[in-house]
């Protein structure tokens, strides 16, 4: 919008061909993005007589798509993370060099069938739902600045402030549900490896490798990509076969401070203080 009133109505054929370019830009970016990420991240098909044969058997598990696996992260780079590339033609599971360094074969075929499990969010079904809108976002964002100058109408000038609103919208429904996805695609992956342990292990090892903490903030984790890596482990040892050792009761322990106690139980714990001096040390009467 900010080009097009600069221009003025006697160029706006400068315009109109500005936003031309603007446009299949953007349409080349969005339809081949999968593959300029792989680029910018120097990706290299992956082969491994070790690694193959266990993706292999997670992908014939998982049963939805059979994606293209890379060795990601330019020479002399340290790329710890493993990324999932949605695509209708040709999706893609993307192994960081320092991942694959860091991990032993076990926890890499976890993080690698963490990845395999964003498939069944991110269908081809789902992909062409998000190109259509984010192509309408495009026609949108690039004609309507031309048509409200075209037209001479009193509100474009609104059009650089609503705009970013509405992108803001579309771009935070998706985010919206990431955090669940995210669990959800740590029990599949735990059920796809058959082993929830190496999964917890290797999310330990990048968690540290990457110097995330292991607990976030109470209104960061509200808003972030991720649960916590606390949290993660919770979901996965409570939702894999292995049986997980429970408390018989709850455990009670008083504090040095006076009138202060700690009570731990299998799903929660407590801080209490102010307790009276000879109150019975259990939950319901502390």
């Amino acid at each position: 919008r900010w080009i097009i009133g600069r221009l003025g109505t006697e160029r706006l054929w400068l315009g109109a061909a500005l936003a031309e370019i603007l446009a299949a830009l953007l349409f080349a970016w969005e339809a081949w993005y999968p593959r300029i990420w792989l680029w910018t991240h120097a990706g290299e098909p992956l082969a491994s007589a070790e690694l193959t044969p266990r993706f292999e058997a997670i992908v014939r598990r998982a049963g939805t798509i059979v994606p293209s696996v890379y060795r990601v992260g330019p020479q002399g780079s340290r790329f710890v993370n493993a990324v999932a590339l949605p695509s209708v033609r040709r999706p893609s599971v993307a192994l960081g060099n320092a991942l694959l360094e860091l991990l032993d074969p076990d926890e890499t075929a976890a993080i690698f069938a963490h990845e395999v499990a964003h498939f069944d969010h991110f269908t081809p079904r789902h992909v062409r739902r998000a190109q259509l809108m984010n192509r309408a976002l495009i026609v949108a964002g690039v004609t309507l600045p031309l048509l409200a100058a075209l037209a001479r109408v009193t509100w474009a000038p609104w059009i650089g402030w609503v705009w970013p609103i509405v992108v803001l919208v579309a771009v935070g429904r998706r985010a919206g549900k990431s955090q669940q996805h995210e669990t959800e695609s740590d029990l599949r992956a735990a059920a796809l490896c058959g082993d929830a342990e190496a999964l917890v292990r290797g999310l330990v090892k990048l968690h540290l490798h990457a110097r995330i903490p292991r607990r976030y903030d109470v209104d960061m984790e509200r808003v972030a990509s991720h649960p916590s890596l606390v949290r993660r482990i919770q979901a996965i040892r409570a939702g894999g076969a292995a049986a997980v050792e429970q408390l018989g009761a709850a455990t009670v322990v008083q504090s040095t401070r006076e009138g202060s106690w700690v009570v731990l139980e299998d799903t929660r714990s407590y801080w209490l203080d102010g307790v009276p001096d000879g109150t019975d040390p259990q939950l319901p009467a502390l």
